[in-house]
């Protein structure tokens, strides 16, 4: 003997219709509002994504804070748009990165684009209330001088990672 389920049919529709209203609040709610193009907070922000996408490539993300932290990733999590790590950034070391990215013409938009890659950078910014996006290719593997005056303190800073456990190994005598 066959049962069968029509007195089911409207109690499964009100279900499925609750379903879809709880899914749409959760995807409205959970969306962040686009960045502001322009504010007054004077606050500077930097988010470098270095992608090398020839095989065994580099991936390494860069992303300062505006509290003054240093976020990084590296390999596998880097690649999956992750940071893992969080160093502390001095005043100084904030202003000196501030400058090099100013020199190297990332907030005029007046960026020096080498070649066609392999490595590339993804940059985010926000400097004097303005947010800027913009993508710098590396000409091979190597960027010209401006960009690794960016590169270069943002390397060191996230090597400070690491120091807990160099400090823990054995000292040579």
């Amino acid at each position: 003997m066959i049962v069968g389920l029509h007195g089911f049919a409207a109690p499964i529709t009100i279900v499925r219709g609750m379903a879809t209203m709880l899914t749409l609040a959760v995807v409205v709610g959970c969306s962040s509002p686009p960045v502001a193009e322009s504010t007054s907070d004077g606050v500077f922000t930097l988010r470098i994504e270095d992608r090398d996408s020839s095989a065994g490539g580099r991936f390494m993300i860069y992303d300062l804070t505006g509290d003054g932290t240093l976020r990084v990733g590296a390999g596998a999590v880097a690649q999956a748009g992750e940071t893992d790590a969080s160093v502390p950034v001095t005043v100084e070391e904030v202003e000196a990165i501030r400058s090099a990215v100013e020199a190297a013409g990332w907030t005029t938009g007046e960026v020096h684009r080498s070649g066609a890659g392999p490595r590339r950078l993804e940059v985010r910014l926000r400097v004097e209330g303005r947010s800027h996006r913009l993508e710098v290719r590396a000409n091979g593997r190597d960027f010209d001088p401006a960009v690794i005056a960016v590169l270069t303190p943002l390397d060191s800073i996230s090597r400070r990672r690491f120091g807990d456990v160099l400090d823990g190994l054995p000292r040579a005598r």
